[in-house]
């Protein structure tokens, strides 16, 4: 082939990775874009579940419509409405030109906010109720049941910074969420590195620890629709003030630049050849489940880590994506193992496993609510080969 074809095939190939490029940027803003307007629909999709409750309380006789009735449904309004403001204050800290064209807040449309899909208002319910459990004085327990320990096994077997002349060793915490244990494992004496997809979860964590990390505080009421297993009147409305504890406290103590954070899928960022063997431990807390194939998962793992890298992890096998071919159209991967098949594996690919055990927890649970969720979570310290 001459030197003239060679140049065109090489323009051919740049012209089709600009195109796949734009493709990718184009679909992560229409998706950026869709939990933006699901933040701006919170208070209309809020509303209309307090309407139903109003509209039942109407069809009652008289002796059945309880004063107290009336009063929770003024709460709730109001409390709501408190959420709303929340997240309107959330959203207008990113619309200047600090991020990237692509996910920038824009202005609010015109008119009032159209009605989310009920996946969709369900994940802004979602992320104000892992505001209690990772930034709130009332999830300070659960934390302690899960973070603590994590950060415990991880200082056994990766012994933290101590200062210059070293450098802090580095771990990442995949499925970070909105935060907390990568700024725990900083307070520890670690550089942590946090990766979440979810635009959801991002949003609200840069919200929590660099505008509100500053030392603001503000009150949400995480509780508001839940109608079901509530002990006194009162108790969903309940306001809870966020953060307990601002983060740039937190990771005062370590030099700066060892806490960040990763937009993106796990194993398409951490995947890359350029990232084998770049972290000294990995720190998984209700995450390894969150995959489309856990096997790919662990090998993901393993090449992060650098030879005698530490893997310490909590959690359930739910399996997220098990029932996704109940509600998308085109289904998805899931590949659903029993837990003796994913320690095998680890083995298999290179895994020393140094300790296991069992864990009793909760998950962004109400603690004045009458129902309980605890997962016997499996816990494991394993170093790589």
């Amino acid at each position: 082939m001459d030197a003239a074809a060679l140049d065109a095939a090489a323009a051919a190939r740049a012209a089709d990775e600009e195109e796949r490029l734009k493709a990718e940027t184009a679909a992560e803003r229409a998706s950026f874009l869709r939990v933006i307007a699901a933040f701006r629909s919170y208070e209309a999709d809020a509303l209309a579940e307090v309407e139903r409750w109003e509209a039942n309380h109407a069809l009652l006789p008289p002796a059945h419509r309880l004063p107290s009735q009336v009063a929770t449904f003024a709460a709730s309004r109001a409390a709501v409405a408190a959420n709303a403001a929340f997240l309107r204050d959330m959203l207008a800290a990113f619309g200047g030109d600090e991020a990237p064209a692509h996910l920038r807040v824009p202005p609010p449309p015109p008119g009032p906010p159209q009605r989310s899909a009920p996946g969709e208002a369900e994940k802004v319910r979602y992320v104000l109720r892992n505001l209690v459990r990772d930034w709130s004085e009332e999830g300070s327990a659960e934390r302690a049941g899960v973070y603590a320990p994590l950060v415990s096994a991880l200082a056994r077997h990766l012994p933290p910074y101590a200062g210059p002349p070293g450098q802090p060793p580095r771990v990442l915490v995949p499925g970070a969420g909105l935060g907390r244990l990568c700024c725990e494992l900083v307070a520890a004496g670690y550089a942590a590195e946090g990766c979440e997809w979810s635009h959801y979860m991002l949003i609200a964590s840069s919200y929590l620890m660099n505008v509100l990390g500053g030392g603001e505080q503000a009150l949400v009421h995480p509780w508001v629709l839940s109608s079901c297993n509530n002990v006194a009147v009162g108790d969903a409305a309940r306001p809870i003030l966020v953060p307990d504890v601002c983060a740039a406290e937190l990771v005062a103590r370590m030099p700066p630049g060892c806490l960040s954070m990763a937009a993106g899928d796990f194993s398409d960022v951490y995947g890359a050849p350029e990232m084998a063997g770049s972290f000294d431990a990995v720190a998984t807390s209700f995450f390894i489940d969150c995959s489309h194939d856990i096997l790919h998962t662990v090998d993901v793992l393993r090449s992060l880590l650098r030879p005698g890298g530490v893997w310490v992890n909590c959690g359930p096998l739910l399996y997220h994506w098990a029932d996704a071919h109940t509600y998308l159209p085109q289904g998805e991967l899931s590949i659903e193992l029993p837990l003796e098949e994913v320690r095998r594996y680890a083995a298999a690919a290179g895994f020393r496993t140094v300790a296991e055990g069992w864990l009793d927890c909760g998950y962004a649970e109400n603690e004045r609510g009458m129902m309980r969720t605890r997962y016997r979570a499996a816990t494991w310290t394993m170093v790589k080969a």
